[in-house]
């Protein structure tokens, strides 16, 4: 971590980190806005404003971490809510948000035709702030914004992001708080579609789930649920296998996930801690196609069937009229043996309840 003693060195602290806005200006991606993270020790992420402030690159130590799809960043201008057509606009990058009252299969539910994974992804941000300023002997770099999912006679739900990182310090903790502004109770279905994509997923990549209990989301899914450490070679005939993880978590109610981009001496590693009191499910999505290598580790509250799903099934989450929903990710990125050896441990011994 840089302290305040490094700007005697310099004249700005671009040299070294900070934020950068800017705007794409051709194809679909045209009029969208961004901004890079830079936070000086080799974490380099973008965060797109009119995508409801969801991450699309993201680097660690000049090693690509997440999953670009062949579609690249497309303005929500194109977006088309019937059945499958989200996936025209499925950039991937490091953080897809899913939802706010659909996650999953496109359906019909209480009047409304539902497509998949629901609107947020395809939500602009607004009143964005910028904070890139030295607190203390910190030097803090967040993004924070709200994200309004609206229909006349329908919802009215409200999703308040940060993103905040600090100079030199390997970590992203993103917070979000969902308030139903309404006057009933709404279905409320959250996914964080986290996708991890080449050169840091590769068949030597190395995955830490502690999952107390796995299921398949279909009926081939669940005949291979033995498989979900495996990650093949790139495959133009491998089918997609989609599991659901039930998992321990720690004392303090935390669980999550881990990875290394490889299992013997591993470059860099990256883990993912969370409360499963709020998603008490995780979704893995394997993929392994050529041209679309990529394994998606998706904290949820929700299965990924839709919302009339879950309400025939009994398990339909609701947000009351005023209610108020905090959701908190850290996500630590890791670049020592000794620090990587720790978190292992910590998964692997921690994880017991």
């Amino acid at each position: 971590m840089f302290n305040k003693k490094i700007m005697d060195y310099i004249g700005d602290i671009s040299q070294i980190g900070g934020i950068k806005k800017y705007m794409f200006t051709s194809g679909k991606a045209k009029g969208v806005e961004a901004f890079d993270i830079n936070n000086g020790n080799g974490l380099i992420y973008t965060v797109v404003v009119d995508r409801g402030l969801d991450i699309y690159h993201l680097s660690f130590k000049g090693i690509p971490i997440s999953f670009i799809s062949k579609t690249g960043i497309v303005s929500p201008y194109f977006y088309n809510d019937r059945g499958y057509e989200w996936l025209r606009n499925f950039t991937a990058g490091f953080l897809t948000t899913c939802g706010l009252n659909q996650v999953g299969e496109p359906c019909t539910y209480n009047n409304n035709d539902f497509g998949l994974h629901g609107y947020y992804s395809n939500l602009p941000a607004d009143e964005v702030s910028v904070l890139s300023d030295w607190l203390d002997d910190e030097y803090v770099m967040k993004i924070s914004g709200k994200i309004r999912q609206a229909k006349v006679q329908f919802e009215n739900l409200l999703l308040k992001r940060s993103i905040t990182t600090k100079l030199g310090v390997n970590s992203i903790t993103i917070e979000d708080e969902i308030i139903n502004e309404g006057d009933k109770r709404e279905p409320f279905m959250i996914l964080y579609h986290m996708n991890f994509g080449y050169p840091f997923l590769n068949p030597d990549c190395e995955i830490i789930i502690p999952t107390k209990r796995i299921t398949g989301w279909d009926e081939f899914s669940d005949k291979n649920t033995h498989r979900y450490l495996e990650l093949t070679e790139p495959d133009a005939n491998m089918p997609e296998l989609t599991y659901y993880h039930d998992l321990y978590c720690d004392e303090n109610g935390l669980t999550g996930y881990m990875m290394t981009n490889k299992k013997i001496s591993p470059d860099i590693g990256i883990s993912v801690k969370y409360d499963k009191g709020v998603l008490d499910n995780l979704t893995q999505w394997k993929y392994l196609r050529k041209k679309d290598y990529v394994m998606a580790l998706e904290p949820c509250n929700n299965l990924v069937k839709g919302v009339d799903y879950e309400n025939k099934n009994g398990t339909l989450k609701y947000i009351d009229p005023g209610e108020s929903i905090k959701i908190k990710l850290d996500i630590k990125f890791l670049e020592t043996a000794g620090d990587i050896e720790a978190e292992k441990m910590y998964f692997k011994n921690n994880m017991i309840f």
